[in-house]
């Protein structure tokens, strides 16, 4: 299993400037930032997540973790001869659309579970799952995908 973890702090997003442009003000950006500074709440891994230690973790520096530059995820998947991801997270049309996307252009099959991922609106929701479906994933349920296994 791997978890990805956006790293949003300030030294982090120093050189990602339309990043910082989309915050209307200085103290948003910087509230934003802190939470999503390793060792915060907005970083960590929700608590009742059944992580074990053996699973890899990854940080990523961009909402994509398949961006050059963002994470060592692709060349982790890699070695362990991974071709599939199943996305899960927040926000669905935000970091786990972005992520799809872009493993699909890397030609992994990309799975996005469809109530495992969550953003601000059921629309923003399910307009993302629509968008991917068909060209840059598979819309699978949580259900759907344990009777697969």
């Amino acid at each position: 299993m791997s978890w990805v973890q956006l790293n949003g702090s300030r030294e982090v997003t120093a050189n990602w400037q339309r990043y910082r442009d989309f915050h209307p003000t200085q103290a948003l950006f910087n509230a934003w930032s802190d939470a999503l500074t390793p060792g915060q709440i907005g970083y960590a891994l929700w608590a009742g997540l059944d992580v074990r230690p053996g699973d890899l973790k990854i940080e990523k520096h961009r909402f994509s973790a398949f961006i050059q530059g963002s994470s060592n995820l692709h060349a982790e998947l890699t070695k362990r001869a991974i071709d599939t991801v199943l996305i899960t997270g927040t926000a669905t049309n935000i970091s786990c659309e972005a992520t799809a996307r872009d493993a699909n252009m890397l030609d992994y099959r990309v799975i996005m579970v469809s109530d495992a991922n969550v953003t601000r609106s059921n629309a923003e929701h399910n307009a993302t799952l629509s968008n991917l479906f068909g060209l840059f994933a598979d819309i699978k349920s949580t259900l759907r995908i344990w009777r697969l296994l």
